[in-house]
């Protein structure tokens, strides 16, 4: 906020927009930045005025409609998106570009929107009286980079509001396509925008893993340029702990990518490279240490619910890696059995995590929708890959009690059914509507190497089809693939039943 008495300046440079502080708005580096050491990280191109009544997109003028999802955004979005997440991107920075940059300001409006009509019964846009607003404001947006002389730094932070859009919409080809955009972006203008370092990148981190999920490979998706910096000896806070886990992260799931040929024994001719089986060991050094640091650290004692439950999360995402890095190469799923201990921890914070999760009441006391990785991907590791019956079975019921409907791509529907899906085959049992009934027989039968699946998914860009007969519901073709040593991969396709059902509390809408 500019001082009393002040001008509040809407022509200054990048850094001290961010910094809050009045800009001397000199050429081509500002004296503010350059005086106290910062880089100078350059200005707006050229706007019309900003308090002109023209309704062109580079106005500020907002219609009603843009002026109440404006709102809507600063109250319930903005901390909604920043559930696990530092919280000034969405809620200090998007919020003071979308004062001066017409294009951040209409993506906004086009998340706030989507948000919103998320947290409807029937979540869909088509027929949605709030489709004109969003497509309206998303076409805006992308005219707005396409004619003016936007600087990269700005056109990246677009990007990502894009990403957000697209995760909303669930497209998984377009969502994809911004995050490679905005991979390269970043990759050639890290060092002439240095702030772009500080408050987009632990963002782009976080993003760039996503579509490893959905079918893009290390050889189809563009690396971040981000030098791994170590672990630190200890974590003064939480924040510190997820900064140094992002890094981590992005480089054992690109080091998962690249051993699902040998994993899945495409090339059983060839041995595996020792340069993929050398960093597989530094990675498995690294996360113990990340993990020692971190329980050293005591994050997890925290008298905050909020900080204690993303604190658990941060840990149970090592544990799921620690298995996944060290399987990463193996083609016999028997190996997985080896870290049923794991299972068993990651269970045990998951279920402590249960009772913290306050049974709030209201539309938006518990948002359906966050733009980060929650507990549902790491829940659904446990359901396909651990063989305890019994541990799978409390994965599952957690799977839903601790996600939400959506987190970015991932949908809690879909994943439930499919983590079901994959335990009725490998234990030949059918699961009751309970999901916990099961005969002693099931419970402690080892499975066998060849019925045990080695995969599980949908098949990339899949629309779901909807089923007449299945009220709220649909089908989706899954993709079910085993090995055997004497047969090899074996891919079944079959349809798989949907059931749209939502844990969360649907209200009155709020009034703003």
């Amino acid at each position: 906020m500019a001082r009393k008495g002040s001008r509040k300046t809407r022509t200054g440079c990048y850094t001290c927009k961010i910094r809050k502080v009045k800009c001397d708005e000199a050429k081509p580096s500002c004296q503010r930045c350059t005086s106290t050491g910062r880089t100078c990280d350059g200005y707006p191109p050229p706007k019309q005025s900003l308090m002109s009544d023209s309704k062109q997109p580079g106005s500020v003028v907002a219609s009603p409609d843009e002026a109440r999802a404006l709102k809507f955004f600063q109250a319930v979005v903005g901390p909604a998106l920043s559930s696990f997440a530092e919280p000034y991107f969405w809620n200090k920075l998007v919020l003071q570009f979308s004062q001066y940059e017409p294009s951040v300001r209409h993506a906004v409006v086009a998340i706030s929107a989507l948000y919103e009509n998320f947290h409807e019964p029937e979540p869909t846009l088509a027929h949605s009286p709030k489709s004109h607003l969003v497509l309206q404001n998303y076409n805006a947006a992308i005219n707005e980079l396409l004619v003016s002389r936007t600087e990269e730094s700005l056109t990246l932070l677009v990007c990502i509001l894009f990403i957000c859009i697209e995760y909303l919409q669930g497209d998984e080809k377009l969502a994809t396509e911004h995050c490679r955009h905005g991979v390269e972006i970043y990759n050639k203008a890290a060092k002439t925008y240095p702030w772009i370092q500080e408050h987009l990148l632990p963002v782009l981190r976080r993003l760039s893993i996503v579509p490893l999920f959905f079918g893009s490979t290390v050889e189809s998706f563009p690396a971040l340029k981000d030098p791994y910096g170590g672990i630190s000896h200890s974590f003064s806070s939480r924040e510190a702990a997820m900064h140094s886990w992002d890094s981590l992260a992005r480089r054992s799931m690109r080091f998962i990518r690249s051993g699902d040929a040998y994993r899945y024994g495409l090339n059983p001719q060839s041995s595996i490279p020792p340069k993929l089986r050398h960093e597989q060991r530094r990675l498995e050094l690294s996360l113990d240490s990340w993990h020692r640091n971190f329980l050293k650290a005591s994050l997890l004692d925290t008298n905050s619910g909020s900080d204690s439950i993303a604190a658990a999360r941060l840990l149970m995402q090592c544990l799921v890696l620690k298995i996944w890095v060290n399987m990463a190469l193996d083609l016999d799923e028997g190996g997985y059995d080896k870290h049923n201990a794991e299972f068993q921890d990651i269970i045990n914070l998951a279920s402590a995590t249960e009772y913290q999760i306050p049974h709030q009441a209201g539309r938006w006391s518990r948002p359906k929708f966050i733009f980060d990785m929650g507990f549902l991907p790491l829940m659904h590791f446990v359901v396909i890959k651990c063989r305890m019956l019994h541990l799978r079975l409390i994965a599952l019921r957690l799977l839903k009690k601790l996600s939400y409907v959506r987190e970015n791509l991932w949908d809690v529907n879909e994943m439930y059914c499919l983590g079901r899906r994959v335990i009725e085959l490998e234990h030949d049992i059918e699961l009751s509507p309970s999901d916990d009934e099961c005969t002693t027989e099931a419970s402690t039968t080892e499975i066998a190497r060849e019925k045990r699946v080695k995969d599980a998914l949908f098949p990339p860009h899949e629309s779901g089809i909807f089923s007449a007969d299945t009220k709220r519901g649909r089908r989706r073709q899954i993709r079910v693939i085993f090995y055997s040593p004497s047969e090899g991969l074996e891919v079944r396709d079959e349809q798989l039943s949907i059931q749209q059902e939502d844990p969360h509390n649907i209200l009155s809408p709020i009034t703003l």
